[in-house]
């Protein structure tokens, strides 16, 4: 969080100050605001952070593509190869007697 000079600063008559800066003497200050919350440095670093988590790198994008395809694909020719051994095995052209745990192995 930013909220004011890290080290204790001595500051005159028309030196900038940031959010939070101490007032170490018992006198009065009249800060004029520059900067409104939106301008500011946090508000700017606020900004750049949303527009990094808005983007994604081509590359991302490009893995999201082949994996909106390559994915059900995978799980059709699965399920596809599931029916042709079980239809083989129904049929008797695969046997599936005496094969241990792993019939289709």
């Amino acid at each position: 969080m930013i909220t004011g000079e890290a080290i204790p600063k001595t500051k005159t008559v028309g030196d900038n100050v940031v959010g939070s800066t101490i007032n170490g003497f018992l006198g009065t200050l009249i800060i004029k605001a520059t900067h409104m919350h939106d301008e500011g440095t946090l508000a700017g670093i606020r900004r750049l952070i949303e527009e990094a988590q808005a983007s994604k790198p081509r590359l991302a994008r490009a893995s999201d593509k082949v994996a909106r395809y390559f994915v059900p694909s995978i799980f059709f020719l699965s399920g596809l190869v599931f029916i042709v051994w079980m239809v083989l095995a129904y049929k008797g052209i695969v046997n599936t007697h005496n094969q241990g745990s792993f019939p289709f192995a």
